[in-house]
């Protein structure tokens, strides 16, 4: 007899708590009902809808005397001048900061723009064509423009 109840007991006791919380929940739904939560079954009111209205309501209040206008300069600011350009920024210059040497063949490593890349003689990188790479310096190709890029050392 101990053996059934106690087999019995964990399943009696899950049942007693289900029906503990249905009885619950269909208590409150009735409160929910009688408070006038759902009248006649019917969705109640928007509750946002007075807040609502008050945002929608213009300020009557006229702006404080003595404080300015934060975006005045911004609004008053000139219009750009239709068909003229400002000049593009300065390309970032890279900067050589060491060479690689293998007996015959150098590489460097350059940054630009926070980027860091290895590169060999006849490479392209960041918008740059490496021309070469010797043991104490690295020329580079922008556009036709030639740079001699040095390794920088300190107090240089």
């Amino acid at each position: 007899m101990n053996r059934v109840l106690r087999a019995y007991l964990p399943v009696l006791i899950a049942l007693g708590a289900l029906v503990l919380v249905v009885a619950q929940t269909l208590n409150a739904f009735e409160r929910a009902d009688r408070l006038g939560a759902r009248p006649g079954g019917k969705i109640a009111l928007d509750p946002y809808a007075r807040l609502e209205t008050l945002l929608a309501a213009s300020d009557a209040m006229p702006p404080p005397e003595g404080l300015r206008d934060p975006f005045e300069d911004v609004r008053t600011a000139p219009a750009p001048t239709p068909g003229v350009r400002p000049p593009p920024p300065a390309a970032p210059r890279p900067v050589v900061t060491a060479i690689i040497s293998d007996g015959n063949a150098h590489s460097a490593i350059v940054r630009v723009q926070n980027r860091s890349y290895t590169v060999k003689a006849g490479e392209l990188f960041a918008g740059f064509q490496v021309v070469s790479v010797s043991a104490s310096e690295v020329v580079l190709d922008n556009g036709g423009e030639r740079m001699t890029l040095r390794v920088s050392t300190k107090g240089r």
